[in-house]
């Protein structure tokens, strides 16, 4: 096994905790997030968030100041990150 293998499984397990969290609880601060998520580091959440929102799995807001608000994004795993509206 390489060295890579192990830290592509921890990514791969801090994304599924993360969206199985948001699947089940609904959109939360980014805070409470990390809290729930108790397992992982604040760097390896916070990494895992934005990856996932780069590629459209999760939206992130800013609804204050100091607020980040963490939701399931509009695309899923398979689906088209740009969607067109219906005419």
């Amino acid at each position: 096994m390489s060295e890579e293998e192990p830290c592509v499984a921890q990514r791969e397990d801090v994304e599924s905790a993360i969206l199985e969290t948001l699947e089940r609880g609904g959109p939360c601060s980014l805070d409470e997030l990390y809290q729930t998520l108790s397992d992982y580091s604040w760097n390896q959440v916070f990494a895992a968030v934005d990856r996932l929102t780069r590629n459209g799995r999760l939206l992130l807001r800013r609804p204050g100041r100091f607020d980040y608000r963490v939701s399931i994004g509009m695309s899923g795993a398979n689906a088209p990150v740009h969607q067109s509206e219906s005419r």
